[in-house]
């Protein structure tokens, strides 16, 4: 069982300068066999570029947009935080490789090519994971992580989506779901959001628009882009995600093992844990439109509880009114899978190094450390 450690520290952060907060993205080895040198028979690109400090990867394609560098026709592997320098890559149509060169040198940004593939290979899949070199500002002996992870094993740590997921207002679920319900705010308990926490929202992430009721807040976000959409409405299924995860946590759960009803991987695909407890790390369900939960499933049980609660409906995530998007959901790891984990001394703080699969966030693994009492004062 994981017990979360509770005391804080309040005086170490992240992200202070330059150089603080470095990842470089993990490809996979046994898809990276799948590249070719030869040009001349594939459509498609790889590229890696160093993305700068001050930039985030949204940011970046956004950018790129302004040199007639169509959006559909680049496919990024991961997003990369602004106060990040990382190693990322990219796959790009063939016909605009030029254009994207000239672009990147305009933007002072390094890049090269790594080789060329088909577009039916092109896949998240080929991103095994991503390393991490990270700068603990003030924490300034290296006996606190050793003792820390001494106590608390690393990939027995909870994978909770991380404070960006939601934005730089930590707002981003709460527009999601107001997208989600069509801007209708039925909740068993009215203190919890009312009308007005909707509106303020979409004010503060949408400042100098004009909003004065919920109706016309919901109808403001409705004119967005399905891009957009599908990342407001995935931030509301993260925040979910994460509120079944505390409440298998706070009743006692393995994260690290399956129990009987319990979901996990295995060579044939997602099975069902039908032994009383099982080595398998066990996954949580992502909601979406093509869930349908059972009784008989450990965290199906936490998710019917809860979107009664939050006056949701499966069919919520089919959103006609948007293109016909559906948003189907997935499955995530309940904890953590930390590799190649060190740390050494930097002047007077301490740097974290650490490996972790896709779609796992390092300030998630830094949050269980340090337990930030102010997380967005303290970098988070």
């Amino acid at each position: 069982m994981y017990v979360s450690r509770t005391r804080p520290i309040p005086n170490v952060y992240l992200k202070r300068a330059e150089g603080d907060f470095i990842v470089e993205e993990i490809l996979d080895e046994n898809y990276l066999s799948l590249i070719n040198e030869d040009a001349t028979t594939k459509t498609y690109v790889l590229m890696r570029i160093k993305k700068p400090y001050g930039v985030d990867t949204s940011l970046l394609i956004e950018k790129l947009s302004s040199f007639g560098i169509p959006r559909k026709k680049v496919f990024f592997l991961g997003l990369k935080d602004k106060f990040s320098t990382a190693i990322q890559y990219l796959f790009v149509h063939k016909s605009i490789v030029g254009k994207l060169k000239q672009a990147l040198s305009k933007m002072v940004i390094d890049f090269s090519i790594v080789g060329y593939i088909s577009p039916e290979l092109i896949t998240r899949s080929i991103l095994y994971g991503n390393k991490f070199d990270i700068r603990l500002w003030n924490l300034k002996d290296g006996r606190f992580l050793e003792n820390f992870f001494q106590v608390y094993s690393p990939s027995r740590l909870p994978n909770f989506f991380g404070y960006q997921r939601f934005g730089v207002h930590r707002l981003n679920h709460v527009l999601g779901k107001l997208i989600l319900t069509r801007g209708r705010c039925e909740y068993p308990d009215a203190a919890k959001y009312l009308a007005q926490d909707f509106i303020d929202a979409v004010k503060k992430v949408f400042p100098g628009v004009r909003i004065d009721s919920k109706e016309s807040a919901f109808k403001h976000l409705s004119k967005l882009p399905k891009h957009h959409i599908r990342f407001l409405v995935n931030a509301y299924q993260s925040y979910l995600f994460n509120i079944v995860l505390s409440k298998r946590i706070m009743d006692g759960l393995p994260i690290d093992r399956c129990v009987s009803g319990d979901y996990y991987m295995s060579s044939h695909g997602i099975e069902i844990c039908r032994n009383e407890e099982s080595s398998h790390p066990p996954l949580i369900p992502i909601l979406g439109y093509m869930h349908r939960l059972k009784n008989e499933r450990v965290m199906d049980k936490y998710y019917m509880e809860l979107i009664k609660e939050e006056g949701v409906v499966l069919r919520d995530f089919y959103l006609r009114e948007h293109g016909d998007l559906r948003i189907y959901g997935g499955f995530r790891r309940a904890s953590l899978n930390v590799f190649q984990l060190s740390y050494y001394k930097e002047e007077e703080d301490m740097r974290l190094v650490f490996g972790l699969e896709r779609g796992m966030y390092a300030t998630i693994l830094i949050r269980e450390i340090v337990k930030p009492p102010d997380p967005s004062a303290q970098g988070f």
